[in-house]
């Protein structure tokens, strides 16, 4: 099959092919893949790239990348080799066009390659985001393969999710310093203030959000599915549910606890975290414990409100598909008993022919009920085909996994309209993890805002 480029597409190949680094901040489904297939055709063609380095989450290099080639004539002539296994060793000493690699195998590749010649001469990150954080091994390990590439790429939708903290770590790995400078240090201290608890809350400072939007739009092109897609609508709705006294008592005996333990000093970061986590999962309907004797983790029930929530509106979509997205293990567990034990379920771990064949079944319409941990299914699969309802059994604090696990269903190909639904424990923490999700969507709205204005 042909490829015929969108004028947007367009202008992301020309984009790229203009820069030596540059970045495509596209939303999912605008085929930023594509888009990156066409760019490496036109180098190679010109002479300018011979072996492309690909870097993105495991799934993705299954199941896009390889998708991708396959899928389009424009393309048949890459020869692409995933570096993945038992295999990666002969995977790189073999002559592909592309080779993809998953993030965990960064250190093996510095190994691999210490003798003899670099291979590569352009890199591509997928889902750069991934690289938000200078303190990884991940990013560490990189950080001393860059000046090797002639070519960088980066490319995500979600580039500063949780802060624009976020978006030094990704725009160093395309310009290695170029634009915020060679130390993340510098650059904290140019833009933020330390407030917060212990001080370890970094604020922008006063019109220092301006500042980081203009820095960055020179290398980097916004695109929002809004803007270019004639998308059906997005509609999110809260299902409230009240938990039972006895319940309540417990989740409201929890936050107390941890709101002493706040007042008299004693909460650090790592146990506030575990703390609220056990008022999420109450508000859920089951709470981790540890057995005395043993040892093991045993998980205590609590109630069931959420999973009649749920009941419910399976019964109010009539016949419906739906994808559940859970937080915790003892959520499926629950759930999967609950409606006779076969619910298929996309979990962290699972191998990717497991989950491709779950995909395939969902998209023909075999999967009336999918459960999916968020986390997992968060990036590089398409399932517009098999629906268009989901629902939050307890919602994410991630941003970027609580977007990207809605374009599962709501991206390029999607028809009806997409409906969310959050099940919500009423005065529980599950309202704060809104506000969240909420307040960070602001910030990068505004990044993504700035960037599409900037090239318009």
């Amino acid at each position: 099959m042909q490829l015929k480029l969108w004028g947007y597409q367009e202008k992301a190949i020309k984009f790229c092919l203009e820069r030596a680094c540059a970045g495509l901040f596209m939303a999912p489904g605008l085929g930023k893949t594509s888009c990156i297939l066409a760019v490496i055709t036109a180098l190679k063609k010109l002479g300018m790239v011979n072996k492309v380095l690909i870097l993105a989450p495991l799934r993705v290099c299954y199941s896009t990348w390889p998708a991708e080639v396959t899928k389009w004539d424009d393309f048949s002539h890459l020869s692409i080799g995933i570096m993945h296994g038992k295999d990666k060793d002969k995977v790189l000493n073999e002559a592909h066009d592309v080779y993809v690699m998953n993030y965990e195998g960064l250190k093996w590749l510095e190994s691999a390659t210490k003798k003899g010649d670099f291979p590569f001469n352009m890199l591509v990150i997928d889902e750069s985001s991934k690289m938000k954080s200078t303190a990884t091994q991940r990013f560490k390990t990189l950080k001393k393969m860059l000046g090797k590439f002639a070519r960088r790429y980066i490319l995500t939708g979600s580039p500063a999710a949780n802060s624009l903290l976020d978006l030094y770590g990704q725009v160093y790995c395309m310009d290695t310093g170029a634009t915020f400078g060679p130390y993340i240090t510098a650059y904290k201290a140019k833009y933020f203030m330390q407030t917060g608890f212990g001080g370890y809350e970094w604020v922008l400072r006063p019109g220092a959000e301006t500042e980081i939007h203009a820095a960055v739009a020179p290398r980097v092109l916004q695109m929002s599915a809004e803007d270019y897609l004639d998308m059906p609508k997005l509609i999110k709705t809260n299902i409230a549910v009240n938990l039972p006294d006895e319940a309540m008592q417990q989740y409201i005996s929890m936050e107390k606890k941890l709101k002493l333990e706040i007042d008299e000093g004693k909460v650090t970061a790592v146990n506030a975290a575990v703390a609220i986590g056990k008022c999420r999962q109450i508000a859920s309907g089951n709470i981790y414990g540890t057995d005395d004797v043993t040892q093991v983790r045993t998980v205590h029930h609590v109630h069931s409100a959420k999973l009649e929530a749920l009941e419910d509106l399976i019964e109010e979509l009539e016949g419906q598909t739906l994808l559940v997205f859970y937080e915790y293990q003892h959520e499926a567990d629950m759930i999967n008993k609950h409606f006779g034990g076969k619910v298929p379920t996309i979990s962290g771990g699972m191998s990717q022919i497991a989950s491709a064949k779950i995909m395939v079944a969902w998209n023909n319409g075999e999967i009336p009920l999918l459960l999916a941990q968020s986390a997992a299914i968060s990036h590089g699969l398409n399932l517009q085909a098999g629906g268009s309802a989901m629902c939050w059994y307890t919602l994410t604090y991630s941003l970027e996994t609580y977007e990207q696990a809605i374009a599962r269903l709501y991206r390029q190909g999607q028809e009806k309209p997409v409906f969310v639904y959050h099940i919500l424990a009423e005065k529980t923490v599950d309202y704060a993890v809104l506000s969240i999700i909420n307040k960070k969507d602001k910030q990068q709205t505004s990044l993504l805002a700035a960037l599409g204005e900037y090239w318009k």
